[in-house]
């Protein structure tokens, strides 16, 4: 190697790992415990057979320099499939992956970001003081991304514009993450299928929204805490929410929305909000009429919900599944 590797928390790792994935085209780089500083992002190409993947021990921590260089707004600690985006549904997938470790972007840069590439694989990974915890760009293969990520704990810096998870290509899976201390908590392109999943808000900020559903998605058991509008979904998705809830343990909202929607179009099923009692406007359901979707089986207390809540519209005249209605 013609950098030396430190590991150390204290000297600039960043010209030495970008010598090894260079290096090192289709291979798996190990991180064994320890503290890797890092002034600018690390790029792998998303060209299959070149395709760098990343495995980390559960005590490696890879963290952005106080100096961070950013080329753009966001920029992450690892970014997969940078260049060389050749890659689409005549050859098979990038197969990329990375596993492990701790993401520390020190609030300065986002952790991990897919720019290029299909079938990655994101798991077992902790993000902290991140912009943007995990960015999945538009997809090499007609927009579609065929990302997964599971496992993964993300922790926001904070900010109203910072995200947990934000997908732009399409055809992805999230399950079993934890994400806290974020403006969105995620924001889900077309084709996305979720479940198990946790997002919650930071005491005291405003106009916040936990999962921001964009297409046609499958969502089943997230909880969304303290979020003013908990699932904020776009008029044309349609699919599935089942047993999902919107929770919330204060009364800092002025207005409390679960679920927020033009004209319904997809299935809510078995879907519950708990509201904090207090002086605010809660709405389980904010829609307008004409819409093709359903609500079956809600749960919520009907004394602590506004005149403006449009859930009883919806069981008299949902057509999705109509023999389920109540």
């Amino acid at each position: 190697m013609k950098y030396t590797l430190y590991g150390d928390g204290i000297h600039d790792d960043t010209a030495a790992l970008q010598e090894l994935i260079d290096k090192n085209p289709g291979r798996t780089l190990y991180f064994p415990d320890g503290e890797y500083v890092i002034s600018r992002s690390l790029l792998t190409t998303s060209e299959p057979s070149k395709s760098t993947s990343f495995h980390f021990s559960s005590a490696a921590v890879l963290k952005a320099a106080d100096y961070w260089e950013s080329d753009g707004s966001h920029t992450a600690l690892i970014r997969l499939g940078a260049y060389k985006k050749v890659n689409d549904i005549n050859n098979p997938g990038s197969n990329f992956f990375v596993m492990g470790g701790i993401f520390d972007c020190n609030g300065v840069a986002d952790g991990i970001s897919i720019d290029a590439g299909r079938e990655t694989l994101i798991k077992d990974v902790v993000i902290v003081n991140s912009h943007y915890g995990i960015h999945v760009k538009q997809g090499t293969n007609s927009g579609s991304a065929d990302a997964d990520i599971d496992d993964v704990t993300i922790i926001g810096n904070g900010k109203f514009n910072s995200v947990g998870v934000c997908f732009v290509g399409d055809d992805n899976t999230v399950t079993n993450a934890r994400i806290s201390n974020v403006g969105t908590g995620m924001m889900l392109s077309n084709h996305t299928f979720v479940s198990s999943c946790t997002v919650e808000n930071v005491p005291g900020m405003k106009n916040t929204i936990g999962f921001s559903i964009g297409g046609n998605v499958h969502m089943s058991d997230c909880v969304s805490i303290n979020f003013d509008t908990a699932f904020n979904i776009i008029s044309s998705a349609k699919g599935c929410i089942k047993q999902c809830t919107a929770l919330w343990t204060n009364d800092e909202s002025e207005k409390r929305i679960a679920f927020s929607v033009g004209r319904l179009q997809l299935l809510m099923l078995g879907c519950r909000a708990e509201f904090f009692d207090g002086n605010c406007e809660n709405i389980f359901l904010d829609a307008i009429e004409d819409g093709s979707g359903g609500v079956v089986a809600p749960s919520f207390d009907a004394s602590l919900v506004s005149e403006n809540d449009m859930t009883e519209y919806y069981l008299e005249n949902g057509t999705a599944v109509p023999d389920m209605l109540p």
